[in-house]
């Protein structure tokens, strides 16, 4: 029988003049990209048929506002089979803050948040990752700011986010999840 080879962490670490950099790509899966694509065509046509109908000037109502909501629709899908193509979150643990970013394709947005008000770094409940709402920020990962938890590392086993919360905690020990919370990370 053959032994199944270990499997490699999807994410990667690196010191960086910053601090501690994480890449972690977004979740990846071929063939649901596949028929996303495949739909998409099909998507296309429906909107071209709807911007036809409007422009000869046979179109109700109800059939502009069928547009807004699909135009609308169809740019999520988009937005999100591009995130599972090409997209990643850097995440940069520095001197008294954490910044994450979100970016496909080199295009993002970043949050910044002070480390001295960073709580209970953790693997995100499984409750949380399979709502199925179409969050494309619930992950992996997630810690307390405030009054909300921030999720991250979409897509991250669970065994690779322990393996990133003990780099980030050697890091910054202050990160340590709550006594009540300690048993879930074992």
């Amino acid at each position: 029988m053959a032994m199944v080879s270990l499997p490699q962490p999807r994410s990667s670490m690196s010191d960086t003049p910053n601090g501690l950099q994480i890449v972690i790509p977004g979740p990846r899966n071929l063939l649901i990209s596949l028929f996303i694509a495949g739909w998409l065509v099909g998507w296309w046509f429906g909107e071209m048929h709807a911007i036809e109908q409007i422009r000869s000037g046979q179109a109700a109502l109800f059939i502009v506002g069928w547009l807004l909501a699909w135009t609308v629709g169809g740019a999520w899908v988009v937005t999100w089979l591009l995130w599972t193509i090409g997209g990643r979150e850097v995440l940069i643990l520095g001197t008294g803050r954490l910044s994450i970013r979100r970016e496909v394709f080199g295009i993002g947005f970043s949050r910044e948040y002070d480390l001295s008000q960073v709580r209970d770094l953790r693997i995100a409940p499984p409750r949380a990752r399979a709502r199925g709402n179409g969050d494309m920020n619930q992950g992996g990962l997630c810690f307390d700011y405030g009054a909300k938890t921030i999720r991250f590392g979409s897509g991250v086993d669970e065994a690779e986010a322990r393996q990133l919360i003990q780099a980030m905690q050697s890091r910054i020990p202050s990160l340590q999840a709550s006594s009540s919370l300690i048993g879930g990370l074992s």
